[in-house]
C-alpha cells in the first residue's frame, strides 16, 4: 500500500472530526473538501492534490466540537445538519452549492426542529435521498436542566418534504419504542434506491431501525435485537442493491464486528472481525465500492473481495497517534483511492489519501479495471443509481470534468508528478 499523510492544522480539539456516524468530507469538482471544528467554529478547507490546502473558511460560528454537525454531498449540493447542544437550541439545516474555486454559496439556514427551553439536541447525522430530500437522525435530550448529560436521551428522525433548500417537516418521529429513554443514543441514515432511506440507531444495547419509502412514508419501528454497539463507535453504508453494512466496536469487550442486512430478507449473522482486547484500534469505518467492502481503522484493515471472504488484516497507517474515535472517510471515485482524516493525541489534524495496490484486493489482477468503474460514481459515502458511470472504454472517449492528469489517474492509477 502507498499513502501520503499531511498535517493540516495543529492545536485542534480531539473531537474536531467526531463522529464515525457522521460525515465530514467528500471529493467533488476536482477538489478534496474537509469539514471540522477548530474549537471555535465549524470550518472547511479544500485541496486539489490532498497535500496543499486552502485557508479555512467558517461556515457555522460557535461550533466548538465536531460532533455538533454533519455534512452530506449529493453530487451537486453540500448539506449540513447542526445541533448546538444548548438549552433550547434548535436543530438547523442548510444547503450550499460548492464551486471549483473552493467556495460554497449557501442558501438561507432553516430550522429543522424547534426546541423548547429545558430540552436540547445533539449528534445529528444527515443524508439526502436520491430524489434530493434531506433526512436527519439526531439525539434529543428531554430534560436538559443545567446542561448536557448522558441521561434522559431519545433518538429521533426528521425529513423535509421539500428538496429546494428549504425545510418543511414531513415527519419528526422517534427511532425507538417508548420507555427506552436512556444514555448514549446515536443514530444515522443512508439513502437507498428510488428515494427510499434507511435509518438506524443504537444505545449500546439494541439496534433499532425505520425505513422511509418514497410515496408511502416512514415505516414502523423495528427492534433488531442486541448488538452491543459502543456509543458512536460504528459506521454503516448502503450498497447498490439496498443492502446495509454495519461495522461496530462492541460495548462489552473490545471487538470489531460486522453485520449485513440484505434487502427484502433482513439481518444476517454477526461476523467477528477482530478481538482487540487490551488494544485500542479506533472505531471501524465502513466503505463500499461497487463490488468491494472495506472495514478499517489505523491498526488493521479488512476487506471483502470477489470471493465473498474477508481478507488479511493489515496495518494501514503506522504511528497514527490516534487517541479517540475521530476518524472520517470518503472514497475517491477513481484510481482506487480512499481518504481518511483524524486528530492525533496531540491535537494535530491529519489527512491521508491512500492508493490501494493490486495486492490489497482479493483475486484481482488490476486495481483500475472495469469492475471498479462500470457501475456507479462513488463520490463521498453515497451513491445514486440514477447516475450510472460509463464503463472504462466510454471514459476514454469522454470529456473529463477533472482535467487530463486526473482523467489519466482515473484510468491508469497514480501518476507521479515531476
Amino acid at each position: 500500500m502507498s499513502w501520503t499523510i499531511t498535517t493540516i492544522e495543529t492545536g485542534m480539539p480531539l473531537e474536531a472530526t467526531h463522529n464515525c456516524t457522521q460525515r465530514k468530507m467528500f471529493y467533488g469538482l476536482g477538489l478534496f473538501w474537509i469539514f471540522y471544528s477548530d474549537g471555535i467554529n465549524a470550518v472547511f478547507r479544500t485541496s486539489s492534490d490532498g497535500i496543499s490546502w486552502s485557508g479555512k473558511i467558517t461556515f457555522i460560528s460557535g461550533v466548538t466540537l465536531g460532533y455538533m454537525f454533519s455534512i452530506w454531498w449529493d453530487g451537486t449540493y453540500v448539506h449540513y445538519a447542526y445541533a448546538p447542544m444548548t438549552n433550547g437550541g434548535d436543530l438547523m439545516y442548510r444547503r450550499g452549492t460548492p464551486t471549483n474555486d473552493g467556495s460554497i454559496s449557501w442558501d438561507t439556514e432553516q430550522t429543522a426542529r424547534s426546541i423548547a427551553v429545558g430540552k436540547g439536541v445533539a449528534f445529528p447525522s444527515i443524508c439526502v435521498s436520491t430524489l434530493g430530500y434531506p433526512c436527519i437522525v439526531y439525539t434529543y435530550h428531554n430534560n436538559f436542566g443545567g446542561g448536557w448529560s448522558h441521561w434522559n436521551q431519545e433518538c429521533y428522525v426528521t425529513k423535509s418534504s421539500t428538496n429546494d433548500g428549504t425545510w418543511v417537516v414531513e415527519f419528526n418521529s422517534k427511532m425507538h419504542n417508548n420507555g427506552k429513554e436512556d444514555d448514549y443514543w446515536r443514530g444515522a441514515c443512508v439513502p437507498l434506491s428510488s428515494g427510499n432511506i434507511y435509518c438506524g440507531a443504537s444505545r449500546e444495547i439494541n439496534w433499532w431501525e425505520r425505513i422511509y419509502t418514497e410515496g408511502v412514508g416512514l415505516g414502523a419501528i423495528t427492534d433488531c435485537g442486541s448488538r452491543y454497539v459502543k456509543r458512536e463507535s460504528w459506521s454503516m453504508m448502503s450498497d447498490s442493491d439496498d443492502n446495509i453494512h454495519l461495522a461496530y466496536y462492541t460495548a462489552s469487550g473490545q471487538n470489531w464486528k460486522y453485520k449485513k442486512r440484505t434487502d427484502g430478507i433482513g439481518w444476517g449473522s454477526t461476523e467477528s472481525l477482530y478481538d482487540s482486547t487490551g488494544e485500542w484500534l479506533g472505531s471501524p469505518l465502513c466503505v463500499i465500492t461497487p463490488d468491494l467492502q472495506f472495514i478499517f481503522s489505523f491498526k488493521i484493515k479488512y476487506y471483502r473481495g470477489a470471493t465473498g471472504a474477508w481478507g488479511s488484516l493489515l496495518e494501514l497507517i503506522p504511528n497514527h497517534g490516534l487517541s479517540c474515535p475521530s476518524l472520517s472517510c470518503c472514497a475517491r471515485p477513481y484510481g482506487c483511492y480512499m481518504t481518511i482524516m483524524w486528530v492525533t493525541s496531540t491535537g494535530s489534524l491529519n489527512f491521508a489519501f491512500i492508493q490501494l495496490e493490486t495486492s490489497d484486493f482479493d483475486n484481482r489482477t488490476d486495481c483500475e479495471n472495469s469492475d471498479l468503474c462500470g457501475h456507479y460514481w462513488w463520490d463521498d459515502e453515497c451513491h445514486d443509481e440514477d447516475q450510472p458511470s460509463p464503463d472504462c472504454a466510454e471514459i476514454e472517449e469522454m470529456d473529463s470534468p477533472y482535467g487530463e492528469i486526473e482523467k489519466l489517474e482515473y484510468l491508469y492509477g497514480e501518476i507521479e508528478k515531476i
